[in-house]
């Protein structure tokens, strides 16, 4: 009796280990497809890419001044601004009102990013991919995203997929970068005749775009293409205008630049 229940039990189970051990064979095989799926890019759009990551791609040093205009809730601040980049993540910026009072400092040594609010008396530290700028500016970009910008480069967001799609009319071209789980990430609007840049868009999970990034006019310095004007928005109609009176390219920067030390009478938030 005791055998035969042992025949039974061995005759059932065979089956089910192997039904089990060709589903995980299945399971693991089309996780892998889905993993290592290849990135499907139209030659064109490699091309666009390409393009893209050359543009001042030999600018790694930079120094700036400029007139700000920062609309918040409504509200309309001028300033004027300094800065400075070293690519690929150094930044440091000044900004202060036409009166000449320091309003706010910005800096980023690849380590930490450091926020110097004047009038409050505040000093922040925090992560480099901190949102403590979009807390201030009221605007969804980081800091990378600002240096690439002033140094006439086209951030890019981390993507898989890259496809060209046209304009409203046939004037322009749309590049567009998605993320296989997240959908739609970056749309980046351009002249087909000269390839010239006139627009950006930053999508997160979201049918709108969280960010929009105009580029209204170009000046060429040295061998460079920069920005002479460009504005920063965001959904709610916040936005940051910067336009580009001087500029510096090729230079030597002291790297101690790109830290903030808070005075000692500073009120402190070192949160990561």
């Amino acid at each position: 009796m005791k055998m035969q229940i042992n025949q039974v039990a061995g005759f059932n189970k065979r089956p089910v280990i192997a039904f089990v051990f060709l589903l995980g064979i299945f399971l693991i095989q089309g996780c892998t497809y889905l993993i290592s799926k290849p990135v499907q890019e139209t030659q064109e759009a490699l091309e666009v890419l390409a393009k893209i990551n050359n543009i001042n791609a030999e600018l790694l040093q930079f120094k700036g001044l400029g007139s700000v205009r920062l609309i918040n809730k409504g509200q309309l601040q001028t300033a004027r601004a300094a800065w400075a980049g070293s690519m690929p993540h150094q930044l440091r910026i000044e900004i202060k009102a036409i009166s000449g009072q320091p309003l706010i400092g910005i800096a980023n040594d690849g380590q930490y990013l450091y926020v110097l609010l004047y009038p409050e008396n505040k000093f922040f530290k925090k992560a480099p991919d901190s949102d403590i700028l979009k807390r201030f500016l009221a605007l969804p970009i980081e800091s990378d995203m600002f240096l690439e910008l002033l140094a006439g480069k086209i951030p890019l967001m981390p993507y898989d997929t890259a496809t060209l799609e046209p304009g409203n009319d046939n004037k322009y071209q749309v590049l567009q970068l998605k993320k296989r789980w997240h959908g739609l990430v970056e749309k980046i609007y351009f002249e087909k005749k000269n390839f010239k840049i006139i627009k950006i868009e930053i999508y997160k999970k979201s049918l709108e775009p969280v960010c929009k990034i105009e580029l209204q006019a170009f000046q060429k310095v040295k061998q460079y293409n920069i920005p002479h004007q460009l504005i920063i928005a965001n959904l709610e109609g916040d936005s940051l205008h910067l336009k580009i009176d001087r500029y510096w390219p090729d230079i030597e920067i002291n790297p101690l630049i790109f830290k903030l030390k808070p005075p000692e009478a500073l009120q402190t938030d070192q949160g990561g």
